[in-house]
């Protein structure tokens, strides 16, 4: 039992290389302040080479390990160096939702209305609660309105509610295997009305969802049965089919059952694609949506669950020893091709994957994994750090994007959301003296002019685009002519004071010699007076004086 007739697996592929330069820069910082040089030009920059050119014209390539693990030492370090690029997990808010009533009693899925910020969660009990992010993410509130449909769809021996994203259509369906009931998402929890939708048909398992803006249509995965198609296009469902083993088994996939566990489409939604738990990827042209037409098939035995962006697609299985682990796959349905890329094996155990347009989330029940995506392995040096972990106690766990990057997670009985940084690959420029340097940079991506001119969608190429540019550090101008007029001030103070001394010590000395000199003339005087020939008349001073004499 094995797909034979269309499964190509390649193990090694043609690389194309393209080369660009940018134009040579002259930068200029004052020095101990810093530049950063970002390419935003090129979005598909995933490593960047920084050399250092020599007087002597020759180069020596900077030790970039080593300030990728200590980043501190970069932001101390003189000179330019290379920064990888990284991705940084914030913890943002933890909201307990309401009260546990009971450890069988939890929360089991989360949808966002984009439109409004709004993320609804439906819980076990058939219980819904809607949170609101608020304008710009900077506030978050969790409506104490709950609201149940318990009274509008019967309950099974194991109810598991999902809930699917409206994506603009203002409008978000809530499912189980005994029904469905859909709303409005233009209105509040508080005033909202729930529809039952008459045209659901109960099925005994719900494995998967997937809906498919681009034609209004709902595929949902229903495990043994196949697949069944809605339409979503007005307000109310419509089923418009149901594929079974009969219909998505054709002769030349020889198998005797199928188990669709994971359902999705391309963007435009004239691909169907299918996990099956046995027999791994399989993909159907869905132009026509009651006669499928198979296209490939990719074996992945013991699968779980799947998640794709573009041709890039990342597939969680188990292995006989019951191993968990995630493989990415390019996929080439063109050519009938595909290409294991990167196998992520680790100890922490791996129950579902989320894919973006730039990352993949490896979600496990006690730890996640955020990894880059769509970088051909041989173009990714081994020592290079592509992926983050973070640890939350998250038993039960959906994530949703943002345009803010906010990723939203689910446990059992709380709600979670974190912010993500992607940082791009840059250098780091800062000079503690005046002085010039002279670097080379090469940086790897996967985008370029050339290869968008050629139209070039393939992961096998890649652009190295090069530049030189020259750091200049130069003096503190500011600085300098505020210490050089205080320093001016302070000379023409000391120099005035200095002269001021010596000019008060002169007159000091000269005018004490004066009035000593005037004070003796003075005395001589009276002495000479007093012995000189007198009248009768006597002066009282003259007596006094002479008394004393």
């Amino acid at each position: 039992m094995f797909l034979v007739f269309y499964i190509s697996l390649v193990t090694s592929q043609e690389v194309q290389l393209y080369r660009e330069t940018i134009k040579s820069e002259n930068y200029s910082k004052e020095v101990k302040e810093s530049l950063r040089l970002d390419y935003w030009a090129y979005p598909g920059v995933f490593a960047i080479d920084l050399y250092k050119r020599k007087p002597n014209s020759t180069t020596q390539q900077l030790d970039l390990e080593e300030f990728e693990i200590q980043e501190q030492d970069v932001l101390n370090t003189e000179g330019c160096y290379a920064q990888q690029r990284s991705i940084n997990m914030m913890f943002q808010t933890r909201l307990q939702l309401g009260q546990q009533l009971s450890p069988d009693v939890y929360f089991t899925d989360v949808a966002t209305a984009e439109l409004f910020t709004r993320i609804y969660l439906v819980r076990n009990d058939f219980e819904l609660f809607e949170i609101d992010l608020g304008v710009g993410l900077t506030s978050i509130d969790l409506n104490p309105v709950q609201k149940s449909f318990a009274d509008l769809i019967p309950k099974g021996e194991v109810d598991i509610p999902i809930i699917i994203d409206d994506d603009g259509l203002n409008r978000v369906y809530i499912l189980t295997e005994n029904g469905a009931i859909s709303f409005s998402t233009n209105k509040s929890i508080s005033e909202l009305e729930f529809q039952v939708e008459t045209s659901f048909i109960k099925r005994t398992q719900i494995t998967d969802t997937h809906y498919v803006p681009k034609i209004q249509l709902l595929i949902i995965g229903i495990g043994t049965d196949g697949i069944d198609i809605y339409d979503a296009s007005t307000s109310k469902l419509i089923h418009r089919n149901q594929l079974d083993k009969s219909t998505l088994l054709l002769s030349t996939i020889n198998v005797l059952s199928i188990n669709i566990i994971g359902v999705s489409s391309n963007e435009m939604g004239d691909q169907l694609i299918l996990l099956d738990k046995e027999y791994g990827l399989l993909f159907y042209s869905m132009k026509d949506i009651n006669n499928p037409l198979y296209i490939y098939g990719i074996q992945i035995t013991n699968a779980r669950h799947f998640d794709h962006h573009g041709n890039t697609f990342f597939v969680v299985a188990r292995t006989v020893t019951q191993q968990d682990y995630a493989v990415e796959i390019f996929v080439d349905l063109e050519n009938r091709k595909h290409y294991f890329n990167t196998y992520y094996i680790d100890e922490m155990t791996i129950n579902d994957v989320s894919v973006f347009d730039h990352y993949a989330i490896l979600v496990g029940e006690d730890g996640h994994k955020i990894v880059y995506h769509s970088i051909y392995n041989d173009f990714i040096d081994e020592d290079f750090q592509i992926h983050t972990s973070f640890q939350e106690n998250m038993t039960s766990d959906q994530i949703i994007t943002s345009q803010y990057r906010l990723l939203v997670g689910l446990a059992k009985h709380s709600f979670k959301y974190f912010e993500i940084e992607l940082e791009i690959p840059h250098i780091n420029c800062r000079l503690d003296e005046v002085k010039s340097e002279y670097y080379w940079v090469v940086l790897n991506s996967t985008q370029c002019n050339q290869k968008q001119e050629k139209n070039d969608i393939s992961p096998y190429s890649m652009c190295t685009v090069m530049q030189q540019f020259q750091f200049n550090a130069l003096q503190v101008q500011g600085n300098y002519t505020l210490y050089s007029k205080y320093m001016l001030i302070a000379y023409v103070v000391f120099v005035v004071l200095v002269w001021a001394t010596v000019l008060a010590c002169a007159l000091c000395k000269r005018w004490g010699y004066v009035v000593k000199m005037l004070t003796f003339k003075r005395k001589q005087k009276e002495v000479s007076e007093a012995y000189a020939p007198q009248d009768d008349v006597k002066d009282i001073k003259t007596v006094e004086l002479t008394q004393s004499v």
